[in-house]
């Protein structure tokens, strides 16, 4: 195996992967390293600082008010707390969206993100993950493939776009590049979410995988008793 395996392009816009955990365990690799928590915001205002805080008055929502209703306000109100137009701001949204589940919420903002900031490897990451919440693994790796183009600063710059560009390519079916990126992520954090883990067990696949050419050679080549081995039983 090469130290860097081809990375397989998308065609499809749908993946096997019915579902990937959106709860992953370890930190928000994609966040910047003060984003605003607003999982944490609405489980526990008291603990936000009052500009961000969300407040619903009883009257203002009303028995019966469609979802959407909801949601238009919910964002209204945040966004009063946030810097509009960067890069940063949409992360912040799109991190909220995905933490209640708001899934295409969720891209569109990432999505805002990386137009503002084409650079902005953990805007791309975000947008990976959320694609392979989709079970969109195919156009998570078209994502993440992106990022890799970026100029890098550091290696642990790209710890997030190596773990999930594996998962990727494993949901894609592609395990010999899962392999290669899950052994970059190894190389700068051995302890990154499950990453040890799959490639302990993507490696015994492989290595099976690569047996069973040589066994099934040697079951049909000419043995003992065979007419084409010139001898008799």
């Amino acid at each position: 195996m090469t130290p860097d395996m081809p990375i397989h392009p998308v065609d499809s816009l749908s993946g096997d992967e019915s579902h990937s955990d959106s709860g992953d365990a370890g930190r928000e690799p994609g966040a910047p390293p003060d984003y605003v928590d607003l999982g944490a915001m609405i489980l526990d205002e008291e603990d936000v600082p009052v500009a961000t805080r969300i407040i619903e008055d009883e009257e203002d929502t009303e028995p019966g008010e469609a979802f959407g209703s909801v949601l238009s306000r919910f964002r209204a109100r945040l966004t009063l707390g946030l810097a509009s137009g960067d890069s940063r701001s949409h992360q912040d949204m799109g991190t909220g969206y995905r933490a209640m589940g708001l899934g295409p919420q969720a891209i569109g903002e990432f999505q805002q993100a990386v137009r503002q900031d084409p650079a902005s490897t953990g805007a791309y990451e975000m947008l990976g993950r959320c694609f392979l919440d989709a079970g969109q693994p195919d156009l998570a790796a078209n994502t993440l493939a992106k990022a890799l183009e970026l100029p890098r600063r550091s290696e642990a710059e790209f710890l997030g776009i190596y773990y999930y560009m594996g998962r990727a390519q494993e949901a894609s079916g592609n395990p010999e590049a899962a392999f290669d990126f899950y052994r970059k992520t190894l190389a700068i954090d051995i302890d990154f979410q499950d990453v040890a883990v799959r490639f302990h067990d993507l490696g015994q696949v492989l290595a099976v995988s690569a047996r069973e050419p040589e066994d099934r050679s040697r079951s049909e080549s000419p043995g003992a008793g065979s007419p084409l081995s010139g001898r008799g039983p």
